[in-house]
């Protein structure tokens, strides 16, 4: 009888051995799984990142996508002369009007005549020098506070420089049909000026209604777009090159196109004086700008047709040399 207990005892122990075997192995498979779940769970969350990683790198490419684009369009309206832009003589100021920007150039009262006599330009005048309203204004135009003008374009205030790209873009003279224009009607319309530009702009001017409001077209030279009159009427400013003084004169090519002249002329010859944070903007290119001033006599000869007698810079040797000459003729280091 106790042989076969006993018998019995070992064969329960044998079952008992072998169901404690197999829940050893399950609790090791079970191990095994939650650490296979945590590294699923490691995996997930490390393709969780690169996807926001990846979705904010897509928002990036867009964005840089769309800035070349605009970039792109504004070189082809730079690069075309639209014919309803087409420039006409200051006696139909209809027929060239432009939208209105934010920057007129105010000449130095200092300038030296011998620089009008065959010398290189001036230094630059502080930045302060330049007059910026909100709408050029003329003899009879109201002050900035009181302009109402329904024929007037409305812009985005919070982007100068597309203004300024656009102003001067829509002034390209590269069509003989502005100089023969000028030629046939110059003796309708006086030089242009301003003879109230000294009236602040929280002060209020009385105008005729039959009189009309002059537009920033009107104060751009029809055959060269970097030539502005001053606000006194005393004279025009011409904006040239800082590095190497040409003007529209001696580069057609480029300077004609107005501050998208500019920015061409800068990457093709003077691509290596800018820093490469400045991105060529406008308000670079007004701060490395030589502005000369030219006599109300010189202005007139330039709105007769007389082409002649305007005065071309004489550029000789490298950019550095013509810093260097400047730099000694006027005395003063240039920006």
């Amino acid at each position: 009888m106790a042989t076969e207990i006993f018998s019995q005892w070992a064969q329960v122990r044998t079952i008992m051995d072998g169901y404690q075997a197999r829940i050893q192995r399950l609790d090791s498979e079970t191990e095994a799984m939650h650490i296979e779940l945590e590294s699923i769970e490691q995996r997930g969350a490390t393709l969780l990142q690169a996807i926001d990683a990846a979705a904010k790198q897509r928002i990036k490419l867009v964005e840089a996508v769309e800035a070349t684009a605009r970039d792109i369009s504004r070189g082809v309206l730079d690069s075309v002369v639209p014919a309803q832009t087409e420039i006409s003589p200051p006696a139909t100021p209809h027929a060239m009007e432009v939208p209105p920007a934010q920057v007129i150039a105010k000449a130095s009262q200092t300038s030296r005549e011998s620089d009008l006599s065959g010398g290189l330009p001036q230094a630059v005048p502080p930045l302060g020098d330049l007059i910026l309203p909100a709408t050029p204004a003329s003899a009879e135009c109201e002050a900035p506070t009181t302009y109402d003008n329904e024929d007037d374009d409305e812009h985005d205030d919070d982007d100068d420089h597309e203004s300024v790209d656009a102003a001067f873009a829509a002034m390209d003279a590269r069509t003989a049909k502005a100089e023969a224009s000028v030629k046939r009607k110059r003796d309708s319309s006086p030089v242009i000026g301003c003879t109230n530009a000294h009236i602040s702009s929280n002060q209020t001017v009385g105008t005729s209604p039959s009189k009309k409001v002059r537009k920033l077209s009107e104060c751009i030279h029809p055959i060269f777009p970097t030539i502005v009159s001053t606000l006194d009427g005393s004279g025009w400013v011409e904006l040239r090159c800082g590095y190497c003084s040409c003007n529209a004169v001696l580069q057609r090519q480029t300077l004609l196109k107005g501050i998208a002249g500019f920015k061409q002329h800068y990457r093709t010859r003077h691509h290596d004086k800018l820093e490469a944070e400045e991105q060529f903007t406008s308000t670079h290119i007004l701060e490395h700008a030589v502005y000369h001033h030219l006599l109300q006599e010189e202005a007139g000869k330039l709105l007769a047709g007389d082409l002649s007698a305007y005065h071309v810079p004489r550029v000789v040797g490298d950019v550095k040399k013509c810093t260097k000459r400047s730099k000694a003729k006027d005395g003063v280091a240039k920006g």
